[in-house]
């Protein structure tokens, strides 16, 4: 019975292993490849999202709300341009979707401030893949109540 299986399964050709490489080589390199970019993509949206939340922090500590500030915090927390865009809003709590200037008095109700800063930077593959566009923006928010 061993002597059937290895004869079998035991018989040996010369270019047997070089065809198996070739085939198998090409498809390894691709699914590295994609690997690769569907990382990359990853650290992008990760980056852009830690610099958003950045430059809330900044917003956020600083008692002037400065939106230079918080734009410049973004970027330097930033491995890549981002382009940040920071905003202070503010909304009454009786209303929390409706903003309204920050000057207004919310009448019985708390006047509540919020900094936001958005941030977007553009991605693009390594490799030119079929039916998947080679550049995409990644955007990155964060919004942080101030009082």
């Amino acid at each position: 019975m061993m002597r059937a299986v290895k004869s079998v399964f035991g018989c040996r050709r010369g270019s047997s292993p070089l065809m198996e490489a070739a085939f198998v080589f090409p498809v390894l390199f691709l699914v590295l490849m994609a690997t690769v970019d569907f990382s990359r993509l990853f650290y992008t949206s990760m980056v852009v999202s830690n610099a958003a939340a950045a430059g809330v922090r900044q917003g956020v500590s600083d008692t002037s709300h400065a939106q230079a500030a918080m734009q410049i915090a973004a970027s330097n927390d930033a491995t890549m341009p981002v382009n940040p865009n920071a905003s202070l809003f503010c909304t009454c709590s009786n209303a929390p979707s409706t903003e309204v200037s920050c000057t207004t008095s919310c009448g019985t109700s708390a006047l509540r401030k919020y900094v936001q800063v958005t941030t977007q930077a553009t991605y693009k593959t390594l490799v030119s893949w079929p039916m998947i566009p080679s550049s995409v923006r990644v955007n990155g928010k964060s919004c942080m109540r101030v009082q």
